[in-house]
């Protein structure tokens, strides 16, 4: 159902291509939170799309320049990761909102309405279904939802004070991430976190157990994040994905991925609980005296 929202309670988002497009009275933070709709008139050529929320009543305003248009005057150009990293640097030093809800919800969307233009069945271009969130086929009538791609991302830690760490080949050098992949057919999540991890760094897990999710909109993923502590094996890097790995004292870790991630959300959880772990061993509770 494109088109439908509560008007007095909506936000929008601009694109071009896979970058948003900032205005210039929002600083990077403020713009991952959206801006008034009402101040952003859409240029020729752009299109314009009311997405509702998942709360049936406000709804995001999506609009979408051609990814060949010059910016409009004073706007400015910025990844959507990086608005994300502003924002939560901003709620983690200076205190608000660390929902970012809107801002993954808009990148997702707009990518589903570029890569769904076309029906998938047989080539007609795609309306939008009267009746729900789906890309509508008026030849064959097919139906096209929004893809949402489960992933695993697993921090394994030694049973102590070590956690493993590995930077990936896509990763800006000395940047180093938990291992993740997506969940391959017929596999259950702990079968996928098991194959990850012996895939990648060649080493085994047990006491997997769920921690945290996240939607991941590079490009459709939904995130869901393990902890499992090593069983058995070496750490071998695949060299493929994986370049390097290594066991990291909670104390001194190499460079992470920025706040607003559930990794770093998995790795800052783990760090907080081997300090108080490490408090409580420097300074233990002192026996209470027992009455004579």
């Amino acid at each position: 159902m494109i088109g439908r929202g509560d008007p007095m309670n909506t936000i929008a988002f601009r694109f071009r291509g896979q970058d948003l497009l900032v205005p210039p009275e929002l600083s990077d933070a403020q713009a991952a939170f959206g801006f008034d709709p009402e101040k952003s008139a859409a240029p020729a050529g752009s299109r314009r799309y009311s997405v509702p929320l998942p709360d049936g009543g406000s709804c995001i305003e999506l609009l979408i320049d051609d990814p060949a248009a010059e910016p409009p005057a004073l706007w400015r150009v910025a990844g959507a990761r990086a608005l994300l990293a502003a924002a939560a640097e901003q709620a983690a030093s200076a205190g608000g909102s660390d929902d970012y809800s809107r801002l993954l919800r808009a990148c997702h969307i707009a990518r589903w309405i570029d890569e769904s233009a076309f029906c998938g069945r047989c080539g007609t271009r795609n309306g939008f279904a009267d009746d729900e969130f789906a890309r509508h086929c008026p030849s064959c009538g097919k139906r096209e939802y929004p893809r949402i791609s489960p992933a695993v991302i697993v921090l394994v830690s030694d049973g102590a004070d070590r956690i493993l760490l590995a930077r990936n080949a896509k990763f800006r050098n000395g940047v180093h991430s938990l291992l993740a992949g997506f969940v391959e057919a017929g596999e259950n999540l702990e079968e996928a976190a098991r194959r990850e991890v012996l895939e990648e760094v060649g080493v085994a897990i047990r006491d997997i157990r769920y921690a945290a999710s996240q939607p991941w909109p590079f490009p459709d993923s939904l995130m869901l994040g393990f902890t499992a502590i090593h069983s058995e094996g070496d750490i071998r890097p695949d060299l493929v994905e994986i370049m390097e790995a290594a066991w990291y004292s909670w104390d001194a870790l190499p460079e992470i991925p920025n706040r607003g991630s559930v990794a770093r959300a998995l790795i800052d959880a783990w760090v907080d609980s081997r300090r108080l772990c490490q408090n409580d061993l420097r300074h233990p509770p002192k026996a209470e005296r027992s009455a004579p």
